[in-house]
């Protein structure tokens, strides 16, 4: 695995925790939901052989 695929990871696994943190505080308007836009395609791009696109 690269460095730059872990790295996609973390970013992706931040995002997870930010949501459920939104969801836990019934405040969705406090996370980034543009930061999943964005690990969404990171992860198609870093990982092209399991994760296939998804159009948004």
């Amino acid at each position: 695995m690269t460095d730059k695929q872990k790295e996609v990871i973390k970013c992706a696994y931040a995002d997870l925790i930010g949501a459920y943190q939104s969801m836990q505080q019934q405040d969705y308007s406090i996370h980034d939901w543009e930061a999943h836009r964005l690990s969404i395609e990171e992860m198609e791009e870093s990982f092209p052989e399991i994760i296939y696109h998804v159009p948004l």
